[in-house]
């Protein structure tokens, strides 16, 4: 009985040494591990690409919500150096309903994005795809908050939305979107479609409606084999056209858009695009009223 007695207060220390060591090795691990990861992906994303390189500042790790936080992303152009994109916060969380059915997803939330638009990007997505091939997760989807992209003279500001299916496969080759934000601060656009991340270039579709104080339009457009077609609806009138900038690539636009508004209030202007922009004056016609005609999809 006396030797129980003994062994007890050793046993309760021996557990308490035990549950002590863990907790600091826990807190430990959680104080190194952001800055190894940190340092491994830096290393990785600056020679992951012979055309891109990216970079962040900080890595955060949630064990319990099972979350990686990546902080100051940026993006730069090998060649001059000079940056294309910014994503304030970046959050990766594993998507415990899949976990469930025995799949390792991830889900993103990518908040605060600056993207430069030029034509040095057009390989990206397929640089971003091929890696993202070698993970060891699958992306079920990414949302969007507070973005801005800028292509040429034009920009879209507050964008949000969300891309579904980031990782497809030939059974479930689309990834759709949805977003919605404003264009030079003023109209309202939203686009929706769906990608198709498993050609090379990546195909895509999608129908877009603006919504302005004096310019209304609807337009579908498609890419197949890096070939754009597609038309736009405008509902115009001749004394909003005379009020838009004339500036730059806009002077072509604002001379069909004028003439279009002379003739009728609704019209259909087809356009293309495969290396050279080109509108099509045969294909542009009047149109009967707003919305989509629905005659351009990736099958």
């Amino acid at each position: 009985m006396k030797i129980l007695k003994m062994a007890m207060p050793i046993y309760r220390q021996n557990s308490f040494l035990i549950v002590s060591t863990l907790i600091v090795m826990m807190i430990t691990i959680r104080v190194l591990l952001p800055s190894v990861i940190l340092m491994e992906l830096n290393t990785y994303l600056s020679t992951f690409s012979i055309d891109y390189r990216l970079h962040l500042k900080d890595v955060d790790i949630s064990f319990l919500r099972g979350a990686y936080r990546l902080e100051g992303v940026e993006g730069h152009y090998k060649k001059d150096h000079q940056k294309f994109l910014t994503i304030n916060d970046l959050e990766a969380t594993l998507a415990w309903q899949e976990i469930v059915k025995g799949r390792l997803m991830m889900n993103l939330v990518a908040t605060g994005v600056d993207l430069r638009y030029s034509p040095l990007l057009k390989n990206f997505p397929e640089v971003i795809l091929a890696k993202e091939k070698a993970l060891p997760f699958k992306i079920s989807r990414m949302d969007v908050r507070k973005a801005r992209v800028k292509i040429d003279e034009y920009d879209f500001t507050n964008l949000k939305g969300r891309i579904t299916n980031l990782s497809p496969d030939r059974a479930n080759s689309f990834s759709p979107f949805h977003f919605r934000g404003r264009v030079m601060d003023s109209a309202i656009v939203q686009t929706s479609g769906k990608l198709n991340l498993t050609t090379t270039p990546v195909q895509w579709d999608l129908d877009s409606h603006l919504q302005g104080p004096n310019l209304d339009y609807y337009a579908e457009a498609i890419s197949e084999e890096g070939k754009v077609k597609g038309y736009l609806k405008p509902f115009i009138n001749d004394k909003v056209v005379t009020r838009l900038p004339k500036r730059g690539s806009n002077k072509h636009w604002m001379s069909v858009l004028m003439n279009a508004a002379k003739e009728t209030v609704t019209s259909k202007i087809s356009f293309s695009y495969d290396k050279t922009f080109k509108i099509d004056s045969k294909k542009s016609k009047s149109s009967s009223g707003p919305g989509f005609e629905n005659t351009l999809e990736l099958k």
